[in-house]
Order: structure tokens, then C-alpha cells, then sequence
């Protein structure tokens, strides 16, 4: 994992952005599902920490493509 457990829970995207970190590739013949249980982020800065880990535990980290990702980003 990148991101120092003692950091932010969306200190990961810094570390995205500036290109440091190993991209989560899913193995071949892997099947992919565009579907994730994730609650509609509200908007409300108190709530950005939870939903944030939500993101990356079960979308980032996982083998989706990035237009996978983005196609459940924009569902949420």
C-alpha cells in the first residue's frame, strides 16, 4: 500500500496524481464487473474521509480498467 496508514485517507491521490504510485492491473482472463456497492457521496466535507476510503478499497485498488473507473465515478 502507498499511503502511510497515519496519513489522510485520501492522501493516496497525491500520490496518484504525481505518477508514484504501481498501477492495479487486473490478471488476464480476470473478469471485470462495473458494479460497486457505493453510497452517492453527499457533498458534505464531513463525510469525504469515509466515502474516499470506500473509493479506493473498492474501486482503486482493484483490477478495473480506468474507464471502468470512471464509469462508476460518474454513477456516484
Amino acid at each position: 500500500d502507498p499511503v502511510d496508514s497515519t496519513q489522510a485517507p485520501d492522501a493516496w491521490i497525491d500520490v496518484y496524481l504525481t505518477g508514484r504510485e504501481k498501477p492495479h492491473v487486473r490478471e488476464k482472463g480476470g473478469k471485470s464487473s462495473v458494479t460497486v456497492q457505493l453510497e452517492v457521496y453527499s457533498g458534505r466535507a464531513l463525510d469525504w474521509f469515509s466515502w474516499i476510503s470506500m473509493w479506493y478499497a473498492l474501486v482503486h485498488i482493484t483490477g478495473k480498467t480506468a474507464s471502468e473507473k470512471l464509469a462508476i465515478l460518474k454513477t456516484f
